[in-house]
């Protein structure tokens, strides 16, 4: 089994003034995930340092500012079609209106407890500890 990292992700934990958490709904077209609520983000290229790639996918995605970027300490190594995926996050706090582009469908900014309601069993333990860990950010 190849456990080299094929791809380097970062994911935004984005609350609004409610400490609801933004989840976006990734487009049928996409590659991975389609259709499947997720936190926004995507890859790191490799030039990039982890604050400017969330800065850049952020922006593309949503169309909005990053005015602050907490990194949590969280990775998670997955597998992908037999890839080695790692994701890392980062509580962010943004400005701006939210304008998504082609690679989401919709959002929801969505209560912590009610997350199983969007995503599914095998994301769902990691986007609960990843949440946990950044409201303790966004609230300190």
């Amino acid at each position: 089994m190849n456990n080299k990292i094929s791809r380097s992700n970062i994911a935004a934990v984005i609350f609004d003034n409610k400490s609801r958490v933004l989840l976006c709904k990734r487009s049928m077209s996409k590659k991975i995930a389609p259709g499947l609520w997720r936190l926004p983000g995507g890859e790191i290229e490799e030039s990039e340092t982890l604050e400017d790639a969330l800065r850049r996918e952020i922006h593309e995605e949503l169309s909005v500012e990053i005015i602050s970027i907490k990194e949590i300490g969280i990775k998670d190594v997955y597998k992908v079609a037999g890839d080695t995926h790692q994701t890392q996050y980062a509580q962010a706090t943004i400005k701006g209106a939210i304008k998504l582009n082609y690679e989401n469908d919709d959002y929801a900014f969505v209560n912590p407890n009610d997350i199983e309601k969007y995503i599914e069993d095998d994301a769902l333990d990691i986007n609960r500890k990843v949440i946990e860990r950044a409201l303790k950010f966004y609230q300190s």
